[in-house]
């Protein structure tokens, strides 16, 4: 994880199932939890964390910072 305003590592290191096929530096959102087991269906899989899209773009108070 990172904070968003200084692209600066927030807390320790996360280990994430990719399933998006995401580069390295990208920009990603994901989950935890159970729900991070719901992308890779049909079986239940026990994972902690699943990356579940590529952040294109985060508009904050009408200023847009683009990652692409």
């Amino acid at each position: 994880p990172i904070y968003f305003t200084t692209r600066q590592p927030a807390g320790r290191p996360l280990v994430a199932v990719d399933t998006v096929s995401a580069g390295e530096n990208d920009t990603v959102f994901y989950v935890t939890s159970r729900e991070a087991s719901l992308p890779i269906d049909p079986a239940f899989v026990p994972v902690d964390a699943t990356i579940m899209g590529v952040v294109d773009e985060i508009t904050v108070n009408h200023e847009t910072t683009r990652f692409h």
